[in-house]
């Protein structure tokens, strides 16, 4: 990942030789150039994750660690910003034990949004699942699917629907003497369904989401709802039972056209 920064002007900005508003000439960066400095009130101390929207840093304040979340801009498209400020809103409703926790949000002094969360220590459900190829003992299963389900249920009943649940997405966290609680991360995609006039950001025909875990109105881009995760959830605990996916090596197309017209 590259950072495209105006040092005269202070600022992120995306891909582009000149800065749009000074004409310095922009330098690129990586992320790790960035550890050492401030966003809002916390130092970044390294790199812990990059994404679709950004980087992750693991930073501090005053002695209390935090995850950051920095959106990296990568072209001019404003929802791209629209949907991490959403996200960074729908995380700070969302305070459940089942939920990663938000802290707050803002504009850094580069200029681009970015929003702090609960630093978490463990891995990621994929982590766990990769060293499980034959599946995993039913307790186990039982145990991660009624911490999944919780956080899903608390989100759901505030009308947000999450709209990317894979393993990838969940987070086990290491706790001293005993098993790990699951938290759901990510809520890049995640939508309110009470929000009645939410702006509708996704263009029509682009589906959005990780094809092996679609539900069917999701491929074929219609009204979404707590039932569109459930689909997901049905999947994941399957393929926790199994240790495969249900879904092998199946693209969007296929999907809309066979695996949603008949059974898994």
């Amino acid at each position: 990942m590259r950072i495209y920064v105006c040092h005269r002007c202070h600022r992120i900005l995306p891909p582009q030789e000149r800065c749009g508003i000074c004409g310095n000439p922009i330098q690129v960066e990586s992320p790790e150039s960035f550890v050492g400095r401030t966003i809002g009130v916390w130092k970044l101390e390294r790199v812990i994750g990059l994404g679709a929207m950004g980087a992750v840093y693991a930073a501090a304040v005053d002695g209390r660690p935090a995850a950051i979340k920095l959106m990296i801009p990568d072209d001019e498209d404003a929802t791209m910003v629209t949907r991490f400020i959403r996200e960074a809103q729908l995380l700070s409703q969302l305070r459940h034990p089942h939920i990663v926790e938000g802290f707050e949000s803002g504009t850094g002094e580069w200029g681009t949004p970015y929003f702090a969360m609960e630093l978490l220590h463990g891995r990621t459900l994929r982590d766990e699942m990769r060293e499980r190829p034959q599946g995993m003992p039913l307790g186990e299963v039982l145990r991660h699917a009624r911490q999944m389900a919780a956080g899903l249920l608390f989100a759901h009943e505030r009308g947000v629907v999450h709209r990317d649940l894979k393993p990838e997405n969940i987070f086990l966290v290491e706790a001293a003497g005993g098993p790990p609680t699951d938290k759901i991360l990510d809520f890049g995609l995640a939508k309110s369904v009470l929000r009645s006039r939410e702006p509708r950001l996704t263009r029509s025909g682009i589906v959005l989401g990780t094809p092996a875990y679609l539900a069917p109105e999701q491929a074929r881009n219609e009204a979404l709802g707590p039932w569109t995760d459930q689909y997901a959830f049905a999947l994941l605990v399957a393929e926790m039972l199994t240790g495969r996916k249900m879904r092998q090596d199946v693209g969007l197309a296929e999907i809309v056209t066979v695996e949603i017209a008949r059974p898994l």
